[in-house]
C-alpha cells in the first residue's frame, strides 16, 4: 500500500511539472517579425553609406546589375 501511495505521488509530480514547463515555453516571448525589405532597406542604407566618393561629390550613382545575364 505504501509503495503504490509513493507511485501516485510521484505521478502526480511528474505530470505537474509537465504542465508547468509546457506552460513556462509556450510564454516564452518570440522575437518581432519583421518585413524583408524592411531588412533589405538597412542593409542597402548601411553599404551606400559605407561608399566613399569624392571629395564635393553630393550624388552616389550605384547600378543595378542583379537579374540581367
Amino acid at each position: 500500500m505504501r509503495r503504490l501511495t509513493i507511485n501516485v505521488l510521484v505521478m502526480f509530480f511528474t505530470l505537474a511539472l509537465g504542465i508547468v514547463v509546457t506552460a513556462v515555453r509556450s510564454c516564452t516571448v518570440q522575437a518581432p517579425v519583421v518585413d524583408r525589405g524592411t531588412e533589405e532597406y538597412v542593409v542597402y542604407s548601411g553599404l551606400i553609406t559605407s561608399f566613399q566618393s569624392r571629395p564635393g561629390a553630393d550624388l552616389l550613382l550605384v547600378a543595378g546589375m542583379f537579374g540581367k545575364s
